[in-house]
């Protein structure tokens, strides 16, 4: 399925439509769902990405925040999944309703579990519940499990 072509790294004009179409839950992360369409496709995450988007480092950033929209574009073409539900899998949506205001893509955001890389220092930290993972039919992450108030 995802094959990374070495001659076109510049030129993105060999993206097709995945053979697999997986469906994001309604409360799924962004990550979360990558995550399960590479493994659907027999492939590691950091290919998956590389063949979207070449070689920006996706993984060490929070692409949960919010991705660009020549980005959304390139996966929304990839996997069938329109542009606004890839948008609404972000934490934006959810993050800018609870605030109630415009959040700045460089900056810290209020309720949000920080996760990134910077220099040497990673923070990966997921927050999650273990009985609702093992009591999924398909164990995934939800958006609510990253914001940093207690949830039921």
């Amino acid at each position: 399925m995802v094959y990374s072509n070495e001659r076109a790294k510049s030129n993105q004009a060999h993206l097709r439509r995945w053979p697999v179409y997986i469906a994001p839950f309604d409360d799924e992360l962004l990550s979360s769902w990558l995550i399960r369409v590479s493994f659907d496709h027999f492939t590691a995450p950091l290919i998956l990405t590389s063949y979207l988007w070449g070689n920006w480092r996706a993984w060490t950033f929070d692409l949960d925040r919010e991705l660009s929209v020549a980005r959304l574009n390139k996966l929304s073409a990839c996997s069938g999944i329109s542009v606004s539900q890839l948008q609404r899998m972000s934490l934006r949506s959810t993050i800018e309703k609870i605030s109630r205001t415009n959040l700045i893509q460089q900056s810290m955001w209020p309720w949000v579990v920080a996760r990134h890389t910077r220099n040497r220092n990673t923070y990966r930290y997921q927050p999650f519940c273990p009985k609702c993972l093992k009591s999924d039919s398909e164990p995934y992450f939800r958006r609510t499990w990253r914001c940093n108030y207690p949830v039921k």
